[in-house]
């Protein structure tokens, strides 16, 4: 039973090392639109932030809904497939609301997965947006603030996933 800690913490950092590497590089659009099941959205960025992480690993559809900015279906899809054991999620849950956010700012740099430097511009970081990355993870996500909830732009996370998708396909 010593393990399950050691466990549950590996798992969350290959999940978030396998967000990181499959992100791509951030564009600087206007915040999205909420999505639909916004009945319940995070009070805080580092809550829409832990509450998507969590909802990614745990393929939690209903979860992801109501932290994300509305999202074509299918790309919407993009984010499920993910599963942690059962027997480790409530480590993982414990592990999670005390994993370190680190609020970006103007002028900070972070990596995309082939090691490109982004430089975190002006106006990503707003009263209405900001950048947020966990510790040990080289890549940031993009959070909004829309009708009262904080919610994950996941934009960045489907079109790697869709990326390495077509690189797995046969004649490629």
């Amino acid at each position: 039973m010593e393990r399950m800690p050691h466990f549950s913490r590996l798992v969350l950092v290959c999940a978030l090392l396998l967000l990181s590497i499959t992100s791509p590089m951030l564009s600087a659009a206007d915040p999205p639109k909420p999505a639909a099941a916004a009945n319940k959205g995070a009070k805080t960025p580092e809550e829409a932030l832990r509450r998507f992480m969590l909802g990614v690993m745990t393929s939690d559809e209903k979860e992801l809904k109501q932290v994300t900015v509305d999202t074509k279906p299918d790309d919407f899809r993009m984010l499920l497939g993910s599963q942690v054991p059962p027997e480790v999620l409530p480590m993982l849950r414990k592990d999670l609301e005390s994993f370190p956010i680190e609020r970006l700012k103007p002028g900070d740099e972070f990596q995309t997965p082939d090691g490109k430097p982004i430089v975190v511009a002006e106006d990503w970081i707003a009263e209405d947006r900001t950048v947020l990355r966990m510790k040990g993870d080289p890549l940031a996500q993009r959070i909004y603030l829309v009708k009262g909830a904080w919610r994950v732009d996941p934009a960045s996370i489907i079109a790697a996933r869709k990326a390495i998708d077509a690189e797995g396909r046969p004649g490629k």
